[in-house]
């Protein structure tokens, strides 16, 4: 028996223009308001143009004469995912710093807010309340250690899952 696909919706520039003002004027985010009107959005991971490895380090994050510290959850060359109970309003630029486990470097980056997660207070989510933040000016050799980094990760990975 065959599975009879859906057809995918199209949507105007009316009908984006409008989710984008729900999610502005409710302070709510893209996600939920998906939700609320029906809508299947890609996997977040289908929308990177790199993949991101989980690793966990310390984030400092400087926004508008404020410093406080977060936590990464994952990393890629072109963002992060800090840990931190008051994400930053998508669209805010701020600055991080933070040092990569292993790598004698200090990244110190300006950030774009690209996304919140606020898991519901019922909701047991392993990656808790945060935000996912895009790097704005890292240099490419700084990039090119990030990479480094990954390509690291991966292949511990790799060993540990091994089996001799």
């Amino acid at each position: 028996m065959a599975i009879k696909r859906r057809k995918r919706r199209k949507f105007n520039t009316e009908f984006k223009q409008e989710v984008a003002e729900l999610c502005l004027r409710d302070d709510r985010s893209i996600g939920q308001v998906s939700r609320d009107l029906g809508i299947r959005l890609p996997p977040v991971s289908e929308l990177r143009k790199s993949p991101r490895y989980n690793v966990a380090f310390e984030v400092g994050v400087d926004a508008d004469a404020q410093f406080y510290a977060g936590h990464s959850q994952n990393i890629s060359r072109g963002g992060i995912f800090i840990s931190c109970t008051d994400p930053l309003p998508i669209g805010d630029c701020f600055r991080i710093t933070f040092r990569l486990p292993g790598i004698d470097h200090a990244f110190s980056p300006t950030c774009e807010s690209r996304w919140i997660h606020q898991p519901e207070e019922d909701e047991t989510d392993p990656l808790g309340a945060g935000m996912g933040a895009s790097f704005s000016d890292l240099t490419f050799d700084e990039e090119d250690l990030i990479d480094e980094y990954i390509q690291k990760i991966e292949t511990l990975y790799i060993e540990d899952d091994a089996t001799f």
